[in-house]
């Protein structure tokens, strides 16, 4: 059974007219294929099927049927690999792989019949937000701030570009005492900086990077907290640093990605082009692109491992992206970014999740992608709630 049978199998899912023995043949061939070419699978079932639809049916009762028809494999727990441990968890990932084709369904108008759906808080997603603390103390408020220069430290001005993104621009003089700038992105915020070197960083919600006014010392050294993505200028001559909490990243030319959240259990240092030094005490690891360096933070152990790139990147360019994901790590994300608390009342059985979900759909879309894997939701004010709904018995 190649890919066409398959999606020709989805197809009858979602037109109600799949049998019993096909739906039995799409759990067994959904089962065998490895993460590739699940991913192409499902890549290509969205551009042929979800776009389309099917004659006469609302798109949101076509999803409904879709989801109807994956969610029944759950009855029958088995395992299918090291990977997808139930029937349970491929459909978990099948339905979240299918939120390219949701977000179509969630975005688009209700049908005018359907009347008792109730109105659930527009919560918006993050934007452009952060706080700059100069040297002297002084504190900016970037998102609310005017373009041009914002301030002048020892001959060096700090600009607001029309693009929105920070940047420094001068030269300090000879002798000048270093001073430090830290730029702080809140919860539900990112932001852009340049540095006076060239270099060009992407700081993620709830991160802080503090630097240099100038870098006059024989390297570029700063300090981060929380996730940033960096493309460092090349000066072989100066190597380039990144400080978090114990653990060093050095750096000569390169673009790579650092994610150092408190609350997660990991540091994780992803590389993506040029050379990279991981140091954790009196252990260094070198890396290759799309390469891993993980940090536990528990025990300090520091090992290299394969990564996907997109994945870890995603973020930057406006997505989430998770393989293989629990629920409480996506939580964790999507409180960062929605700036809200989230209380997860489910006991760890909701399965493993792999998909894209954009970052500029509002919460409640979000949240009902996770709802159609059996994960219910409510929202009061700043506050979601994730419960499992009881069995009956």
């Amino acid at each position: 059974m190649d890919h066409q049978d398959i999606i020709s199998l989805l197809d009858k899912a979602a037109s109600g007219t799949i049998t019993e023995a096909e739906q039995a043949m799409l759990a067994e061939r959904l089962r065998r294929v490895d993460a590739a070419a699940f991913r192409q699978l499902m890549e290509q079932y969205q551009e042929t099927v979800l776009q389309q639809g099917v004659p006469g049916e609302p798109d949101t009762l076509l999803f409904e049927k879709i989801k109807g028809c994956i969610a029944s494999l759950e009855e029958r727990p088995r395992l299918v690999s090291s990977r997808w441990r139930t029937y349970a968890a491929a459909a978990a990932i099948l339905l979240l792989v299918l939120a390219g084709g949701a977000y179509w369904f969630i975005n688009r108008p209700a049908a005018p019949d359907i009347a008792d759906v109730p109105q659930e808080p527009n919560i918006a997603p993050g934007g452009n937000k952060a706080v700059l603390t100069l040297a002297d103390g002084t504190q900016v408020t970037l998102d609310s701030a005017g373009t041009g220069t914002l301030a002048q430290q020892g001959g060096i001005n700090v600009l607001k570009l029309d693009s929105g993104q920070l940047a420094y621009q001068g030269m300090s003089a000879q002798g000048q005492p270093m001073q430090y700038n830290t730029l702080a992105i809140p919860r539900g915020g990112q932001f852009r900086l340049t540095l006076p070197d060239g270099t060009r960083v992407w700081l993620n919600a709830v991160s802080s990077l503090t630097y240099p006014v100038a870098f006059n010392g024989k390297d570029r050294t700063v300090e981060l907290q929380g996730q940033a993505y960096f493309e460092i200028a090349q000066q072989p001559d100066k190597p380039f640093r990144v400080k978090v909490r114990d653990m060093e990243v050095q750096v000569l030319g390169t673009h790579f990605d650092i994610m150092a959240y408190a609350d997660e259990q990991v540091i994780n240092t992803t590389l993506v082009e040029g050379a990279l030094l991981v140091k954790q005490g009196a252990v260094t690891q070198r890396l290759r692109p799309g390469q891993q360096a993980v940090r536990n933070n528990a025990t300090s152990a520091l090992t290299v491992q394969a990564a996907d790139v997109d994945k870890v990147t995603a973020w930057k360019s406006g997505f989430f992206e998770f393989d293989d994901a629990d629920l409480p790590a996506i939580l964790r994300q999507v409180s960062r970014w929605y700036d809200v608390e989230i209380i997860n009342e489910t006991k760890g059985e909701t399965g493993l999740f792999w998909g894209r979900i954009n970052r500029q759909l509002p919460l409640a879309s979000v949240l009902k992608l996770l709802a159609s894997n059996g994960v219910h939701y409510k929202i009061n004010g700043n506050k979601v709630t994730i419960y499992q709904e009881k069995k009956r018995p």
